[in-house]
């Protein structure tokens, strides 16, 4: 084994002194203990060996000859890792060092950077790295591991384009802004179509717009999802390239937007793993840290923007779908302080006399649900004593009705007022701050309604007051049943402004599921109360609503939903027969 070993260490020396013309190298065994620089970086955080990781013969096997002259063609390498041993997924294997090896930071860096060639020329002759200089100012092309790109459908027409761009614009971008006006006259400019002329961000930013205008409201009235389809299989396509290559901004905005369109389908895998790379380039961008750039004032809050969204989605998605989120730290609150990027925020209020801009309450509301999450529904969470819950359910519901009450009576959720729903580009913010509201209600009370505690007197039958420092702070979550029940009514009555296209109507389609089924399980839990009627006949309302619309409609969400609903009605109705 020993002999087998060093056989590998004498191959992996003599390819890095074709790479680096540096002649012999030391062999690992024989560096002196106290040489502060050996050849071979110290092992890595899961205390292993980086070599163990790695199949080298099987990775210098697959190699070229490399000779003075590095074509740009064969910069890229790909390195084999062992499943569930050594790096994880934000290393990417284009000559990237991890800084867990390198000791800088967090991260990683590529050698085809300045940063990574002064890396190594502290651990070779810096004399001989001059012919590497030249590839760092080009890309390196991944034509030679991966295939050529498809184009599965044809781009549309100058004019079809134009209006589909426009929709873009005008129906998502508006109220999503990843990208702006310039990002979609730069991508469609020019000989547009060629792959060659794009890197992999760019090409699927190409795709996944269109793939996007095909599902927005057109002039037809009817979205192509056939088309829509073929775009999307065409960014996903760039998936690898993006994996490989330096990350850009292209390649966050673009995969932020496959999230969104596989949320808006209630697609759990590959919203969570789109997320995920998203993230992972934000912190090798280091968009989180744009104070420290010396950029204009917009770039800076483009930046900030962009990390902004990244974060709240993972968040929204780690929610949704009970997966962990993928950025480590609740920092979705630094977006406060972000200008709001476009008009669709500005509410008119006071019979259209004023505005008020939701930006800022719509990112304070984010952050809230992110604590809620990070804090009550992760695994680590889980199983706290229930005097901290009822402590965190009330220090949560004092939040939130601190928020409610920082926004213009007219447009609190609850108020009583008519907001203008239906006045576009207002319509879309403001109902999904109406929903997420609600959905922060039954998020915060339904752990500790769950409980079996039915009224106060069962709770204070159960617990001493003592027990909960913050429980007399906040009386509220004696109630926590009721306001539950009372939030997830409220949240169907918004039935009837749900969506018409398919995004918007995907993404919102998760609040009245959620509602549905909170008052589903609670009419199971406790099927006697005279209230639980009324939620009965709330379901059936929905149901009956919900049935009539899905016949009119073509949109699979509206069906599922009604489909969600008649199963609630039926469990719930089974429950109080029985009762």
């Amino acid at each position: 084994m020993i002999n087998h070993l060093e056989g590998k260490l004498e191959r992996l020396e003599t390819h890095l002194s074709s790479i680096f013309g540096a002649g012999e190298i030391s062999s690992m065994p024989d560096t002196p203990p106290d040489d502060p620089d050996p050849p071979v970086s110290a092992p890595n955080h899961l205390g292993l060996d980086p070599l163990d990781d790695l199949d080298i013969e099987d990775f210098l096997d697959r190699q070229e000859p490399v000779s003075a002259s590095i074509p740009s063609e064969s910069v890229v390498c790909s390195v084999r890792v062992e499943s569930g041993v050594g790096l994880h997924q934000e290393k990417p294997p284009c000559f990237y060092i991890p800084r867990c090896i390198s000791n800088t930071g967090a991260g990683c860096f590529s050698v085809l950077t300045n940063e990574g060639l002064d890396w190594i020329s502290q651990r070779a002759d810096s004399s001989h790295l001059d012919h590497l200089r030249g590839s760092v100012a080009s890309e390196p092309q991944l034509s030679s591991l991966l295939p050529p790109r498809k184009l599965f459908c044809p781009f549309p027409r100058a004019e079809l384009l134009k209006q589909l761009l426009h929709d873009y614009m005008e129906y998502f971008n508006l109220t999503l802004p990843v990208f702006t006006q310039a990002d979609v006259d730069a991508l469609f400019a020019g000989n547009y179509t060629d792959p060659q002329v794009h890197g992999p961000g760019q090409w699927a930013s190409l795709h996944v717009i269109l793939a996007v205008a095909y599902m927005l409201p057109s002039t037809t009235g009817r979205p192509d999802h056939q088309t829509s389809a073929l775009f999307m299989k065409g960014a996903l396509q760039a998936i690898n390239e993006i994996l490989l290559a330096p990350p850009d901004l292209w390649a966050c905005k673009s995969t932020l937007v496959m999230a969104v369109l596989f949320l808006s389908l209630s697609a759990a895998h590959p919203c969570s793993s789109l997320i995920a790379i998203a993230v992972q380039i934000c912190n090798q961008l280091d968009l989180g840290n744009s104070e420290a750039l010396r950029c204009s004032v917009e770039e800076r809050q483009s930046r900030d923007l962009l990390f902004w969204m990244v974060c709240a989605m993972d968040n929204e998605i780690s929610y949704r779908f009970g997966v962990p989120p993928a950025q480590k730290e609740d920092i979705v609150g630094e977006a406060l302080h972000i200008s709001s990027p476009s008009s669709a925020y500005s509410v008119p209020i006071r019979n259209d006399s004023d505005t008020f801009n939701l930006f800022h309450p719509t990112a304070e509301l984010v952050q809230i649900r992110s604590q809620i999450v990070r804090q009550l529904y992760l695994a680590s969470a889980v199983n706290k004593p229930f005097d901290q819950l009822l402590a965190l359910t009330g220090d949560f519901d004092q939040k939130l009705q601190a928020w409610l009450r920082k926004l213009p009576r007219e447009l609190q959720p609850g108020s009583g007022a008519s907001p203008p729903f239906r006045k576009m580009p207002v319509f879309p913010t403001l109902l999904f701050i109406h929903y997420a509201y609600y959905d922060c209600m039954i998020a915060i009370h339904s752990l500790v309604a769950m409980r079996e505690v039915n009224t106060a007197q069962d709770l204070l039958g159960g617990l001493s007051l003592s027990a909960s420092p913050g429980f007399a702070d906040n009386p509220r979550v004696l109630l926590s049943t009721s306001l539950m029940s009372k939030a997830a009514r409220a949240s169907l009555a918004l039935l009837k402004y749900l969506p018409r296209d398919d995004i918007n109507l995907g993404i919102a389609y998760h609040y009245p599921s959620v509602a549905m089924k909170t008052l589903a399980s609670s009419i199971i839990r406790n099927p006697r109360p005279a209230s639980e009627i009324h939620n009965l006949k709330m379901l059936h309302q929905a149901e009956s609503y919900l049935s009539q619309t899905a016949r009119n409609s073509t949109h699979e969400a509206i069906r599922r939903l009604s489909k969600a609903c008649a199963d609630c009605c039926a469990v719930a109705q089974r429950a109080i027969d029985a009762a």
